[in-house]
């Protein structure tokens, strides 16, 4: 069974209170799709901790949240949401790639925490007609400078390939 539940994962009382209506329905919650992510572009020489915490806040603190409100020795199945950002960096994106890098660290750990849990973070590229880089609108730019973006069907095949494949 799949459900979809709407919290703000930087707020733990939230994620509490949606996994409670998970277990109720449901049972435990055994696997976890965490796609979280805020991504206001800006220079390095004007970010401010306060921009930083906002790139990190639902990536990471937003992880550490849902994972704290489960039992987490019960997760079979852990997958983040990522950005390529994290490895190859784009201008205006230190903050945002920092955020992601911590997120891929923090899916490491719990991969080596709890044997039973396939653990993974896909470092995805930008998405065609969808998500941040369009919401943003990068997608244009980014074609521009040989980035290929991902069409929304070719990446719900990927994940259904990764899940398939063990991850």
């Amino acid at each position: 069974a799949v459900r979809y539940v709407v919290a703000d994962v930087t707020d733990a009382a939230q994620v509490r209170a949606a996994i409670t209506t998970l277990r109720e329905e449901y049972g435990e919650v055994t696997a976890i799709l965490h796609a979280a992510g805020v991504n206001t572009p800006a220079l390095l020489v004007t970010l401010d901790h306060e921009a930083v915490m906002a790139a990190v806040g639902p990536k990471v603190h937003g992880a550490r949240n849902v994972l704290s409100a489960v039992d987490a020795q019960r997760l079979r199945l852990f997958i983040a949401f990522g950005s390529l950002i994290a490895r190859t960096g784009l201008p205006g994106e230190a903050h945002y790639a920092l955020a992601n890098e911590w997120l891929r660290r923090l899916t490491t750990n719990l991969a080596s925490e709890i044997p039973g849990c396939r653990a993974t973070t896909i470092e995805w590229s930008v998405w065609a007609a969808t998500g941040m880089g369009e919401r943003l609108g990068r997608v244009d730019t980014l074609t521009r400078h040989g980035v290929t973006p991902i069409t929304i069907e070719s990446g719900v095949a990927l994940l259904g390939s990764l899940l398939a494949a063990g991850l």
